[in-house]
C-alpha cells in the first residue's frame, strides 16, 4: 500500500506542479497534464486501490478533456479552480483515501464554478454509463440505414480526395484551388456526419475545417504541420467511417468508441501555431527526421502516356519538367470528367453475366443447322445487325468493370511520403499511365504487392542524399511508377535509380540458403528472380519497413 500511495502521490505532485505553468491558450500544457491524469487512474486502477480518488480523477480527467474541446472556457479562472481540485485530491490521498466530505464538497464546487456540472457519480453509475451513452448513440445514428449507407461510401471517397490534394498542396503550398477542395470535403463530411448524429466525425471534421478556414483566407500559412495534422485526422476519419460501415454489416456490437480530444489538441495546436510535434500522441506511430534533413519529402510527377500506345520507358525522361507543376495537369483532367451515377456492385455483375449469356445464346441459335440452311437474305441481314449489337452490348458491358489505375497508384504517393520522412530520403514518384484501365476485381489484388515494392525501392533502393551526392547523384532520388497496355495485358513497371541488384550476392545468398545447388549454372536473369522467392532477402540490416511476409530487398 505504501509503495501505490507514493506512487500516486508523485502522479498528484506532478500535476499540481502543472497546473500552476498552464496559461489560456497553451492547450499544449493542458495536453500533458491530461496524460498525468490518465497516468494516475490507470496506476489506481490497476492496484485497485483509492476507489474515491478514482471517481475524483476521472471527473477532473472528463473537465480537462471539456476544456480541450472548447466545452469550458480556457481561462486563468478556471484554471485556478482545477488547481484547487488537484489540492483537494492531495487531501484525500494523504488520509489514505477515505472519503472526506469536506474535500469532495469543494471538488464538486470547484468543477461547477468551472463550468462542469456532472456530479461525482456513484461507482455503479459510472459503469453503466459508458455501455448506456454506447448503446444510445449507435441507436442514434442507426435511424436510416440507407442513408447511412450512402454517407459512408461518399465518405471514403471524400477522404481519398482529401489525401491526393493534400499532397498536391505540399508542393504548391498557395494553390487556393486546392486548399478549397479540401475544405469544401471537410466542411462536407461535416454537414452531413451532423445530420446523422455522427458527433465526434462532425466534431473533429468542424474543427479540422476551421484550421483550413484560416489557412485560405490567409490568417495562417500552409506549411508541414498542417499537411501532417489533415492526413492524420483523415486516418482517424477513415477508421471511424469504417467503424461505421462495421456496424452496419455485422450489427451494433461492432460500434466503438473514439477519444478524439487529442486530435483536437492537436489541431488547436496548429491552429495557433504552437504544434510541438505532438502528433505521436494522436495516433501516428511513424516519426520522421528533422525539418532540415527532409525539407521536400516526396514529389508525386504525373507524366502523360506516350501517344503511340507502346511502353512509355523511353519517355521517362520528360518527367522533369513536368515537376514545376504536378497538380496542374491533374486538376485540368479532374475537371473534364463527365456525369455519372453510382451503381451497385451486385447489379453490375448480373449484367455482365446477363450479358454474357446473351452473346453465347445468339451464337447457338445463328449456329443451329435449322437456322444456318435457310437462304432468307433478311434474315441474314437481321442476324448481323443482331451479332453487332450483342457484340457492342458485351464491349460495353465489359468496359464498365474497368477502372483507371489512377486511384491505386495516387495511394502510393501518401507511401513513398511517409516513408521518406521515415528514412531521411528524399524521393520522386514518377507516375505514368494512371488513365490505363483495369478489371476492378484486380484492384484490391495488385495493390499489396505495389505497397511492399515500392517500400523496397525506397528503403533498399534509393540512397540517403549524402551517399547519392558521394555517387555523384543527384541528392533525390526517383521511382517511376508505370502502367500501359501492350497486346492483351496490362504492365505495371517500377523502377528507381538506385543501385540495382547485386547478381553475385544473390547467388551467394541462395547458395547458403540452400535454395539452388549449382547457382553457377543459371544465368544472371535467372538468379535475379530469386530475389521473388518467399521470404528470400540479401539485406545485411533488416528493417521494419518492408512488413510483407514475401519481402525481397536488393
Amino acid at each position: 500500500m505504501v509503495e501505490v500511495a507514493r506512487s500516486l502521490s508523485d502522479y498528484l505532485d506532478d500535476m499540481a506542479l502543472k497546473i500552476l505553468m498552464v496559461e489560456p491558450g497553451d492547450l499544449s500544457v493542458v495536453g500533458e497534464l491530461l496524460e498525468l491524469t490518465e497516468q494516475l487512474l490507470a496506476s489506481a486502477e490497476e492496484a485497485g486501490e483509492q476507489p474515491v480518488l478514482q471517481q475524483m480523477a476521472k471527473s477532473f480527467n472528463a473537465a480537462l478533456r471539456m476544456v480541450i474541446m472548447g466545452e469550458l472556457a480556457d481561462s486563468a479562472e478556471n484554471y485556478d479552480r482545477l488547481g484547487q481540485c488537484v489540492v483537494q485530491m492531495q487531501e484525500v490521498m494523504r488520509k489514505e483515501g477515505e472519503a472526506d466530505e469536506q474535500a469532495m464538497r469543494l471538488f464538486r464546487d470547484n468543477l461547477a464554478a468551472a463550468g462542469y456540472r456532472e456530479e461525482l457519480p456513484a461507482q455503479a453509475a459510472e459503469e453503466a454509463a459508458p455501455a448506456a451513452q454506447e448503446q444510445t448513440v449507435a441507436l442514434d445514428f442507426l435511424q436510416d440505414k440507407d442513408l447511412l449507407a450512402g454517407f459512408v461510401a461518399e465518405s471514403f471517397e471524400h477522404l481519398e480526395s482529401i489525401e491526393v490534394n493534400i499532397l498536391d498542396l505540399e508542393q504548391n503550398p498557395g494553390d487556393s484551388d486546392i486548399i478549397n477542395n479540401i475544405f469544401r470535403t471537410f466542411h462536407t463530411i461535416k454537414g452531413v456526419s451532423g445530420f446523422l448524429n455522427l458527433k465526434k466525425i462532425n466534431e473533429i471534421s468542424h474543427i479540422t475545417e476551421n484550421l483550413l478556414d484560416d489557412v485560405r483566407n490567409g490568417k495562417r500559412t500552409m506549411d508541414s504541420d498542417v499537411i501532417d495534422v489533415v492526413l492524420s485526422v483523415g486516418d482517424f476519419l477513415r477508421e471511424m467511417v469504417q467503424n461505421v460501415k462495421d456496424v452496419l454489416d455485422k450489427g451494433v456490437d461492432a460500434y466503438r468508441e473514439f477519444d478524439i480530444s487529442l486530435y483536437v489538441l492537436r489541431v488547436r495546436e496548429v491552429q495557433a501555431g504552437t504544434a510541438g510535434g505532438g502528433m505521436a500522441a494522436a495516433g501516428e506511430t511513424e516519426a520522421g527526421p528533422p525539418a532540415e534533413v527532409v525539407p521536400a519529402a516526396v514529389t508525386a510527377v504525373r507524366e502523360p502516356a506516350s501517344a503511340g500506345g507502346g511502353s512509355p520507358a523511353r519517355s521517362a525522361p520528360a518527367a522533369a519538367p513536368a515537376a514545376a507543376d504536378p497538380a496542374g495537369p491533374a486538376r485540368k483532367s479532374s475537371s473534364g470528367i463527365g456525369d455519372s451515377i453510382k451503381v451497385d456492385i451486385d447489379k453490375l455483375d448480373s449484367l455482365v453475366n446477363a450479358v454474357g449469356e446473351l452473346v453465347i445464346m445468339q451464337s447457338l441459335v445463328r449456329q443451329n443447322p435449322l437456322v444456318s440452311r435457310l437462304a432468307d437474305p433478311k434474315l441474314n441481314r437481321d442476324f448481323a445487325q443482331l451479332f453487332r449489337i450483342t457484340t457492342e452490348l458485351q464491349r460495353t458491358a465489359m468496359a464498365m468493370r474497368m477502372v483507371p489505375i489512377r486511384q491505386t497508384f495516387q495511394k502510393m504517393t501518401r507511401l513513398v511520403r511517409d516513408l521518406s520522412k521515415k528514412t531521411g530520403k528524399l524521393v520522386d514518384l514518377i507516375m505514368v499511365g494512371e488513365e490505363t484501365e483495369i478489371d476492378r476485381n484486380m484492384v484490391d489484388s495488385i495493390y499489396d504487392p505495389l505497397v511492399h515494392m515500392i517500400r523496397n525501392s525506397v528503403d533498399h533502393g534509393v540512397h540517403s542524399p549524402a551517399e547519392r551526392e558521394r555517387l555523384g547523384k543527384p541528392a533525390t532520388g526517383n521511382v517511376y511508377l508505370r502502367a500501359f497496355q501492350k497486346g492483351g495485358n496490362i504492365v505495371i513497371e517500377i523502377e528507381d535509380d538506385g543501385e540495382g541488384l547485386h547478381t553475385a550476392k544473390i547467388r551467394k545468398k541462395a547458395l547458403e540458403r540452400g535454395l539452388v545447388s549449382d547457382v553457377d549454372s543459371l544465368s544472371d536473369h535467372e538468379v535475379q528472380n530469386l530475389i521473388f522467392l518467399p521470404g528470400f532477402s540479401t539485406a545485411d540490416k533488416i528493417t521494419d519497413v518492408p512488413d510483407a511476409v514475401w519481402a525481397w530487398t536488393w
